[in-house]
């Protein structure tokens, strides 16, 4: 298992940006649910700036992980975008577990680099891959 080796004032500045980021990650998740065909896009892309936003300090901290499941939960985002109708619950919920994982990996610093991401990257892979070939 790897240990991130960062400064404590970079780790702090990406905790704190973290703190701002995955509370308005996890509301822009359950707005799109209920979301209106007026305002479902602008909210898409709130949230995947939101997510690429998250994806580039992960990146800056070395959390490799971190990253790939932040590009995952983008690209899906991206197929949603591009086809309204898939902003389902099912959907939601699996990029709810995924941010979950990303929290786990904030709240344990230590061992962030070490959490397991396969089930997240598999399902999220799978139906974006379902998804694309659908539409």
């Amino acid at each position: 298992m790897k240990n991130i080796s960062i400064d404590e004032e970079t780790w702090d500045a990406f905790k704190g940006s973290c703190e701002r980021l995955l509370p308005n990650i996890e509301s822009g998740l359950l707005d799109i649910e209920t979301a209106d065909s007026g305002t479902l896009g602008d909210k898409l892309a709130t949230l995947m700036r939101l997510v690429h936003t998250l994806k580039g300090d992960a990146g800056i901290v070395r959390l490799k992980n971190m990253v790939d499941l932040c590009h995952a939960m983008e690209t899906l985002l991206s197929i949603i975008s591009a086809n309204p109708v898939l902003a389902k619950p099912a959907i939601v919920s699996m990029l709810l577990n995924s941010l979950d994982k990303l929290r786990a990996m904030i709240d344990n610093p230590q061992e962030a680099a070490g959490i397991d991401i396969e089930r997240e990257l598999f399902v999220l892979g799978l139906a974006a891959g379902r998804f694309r070939r659908d539409s």
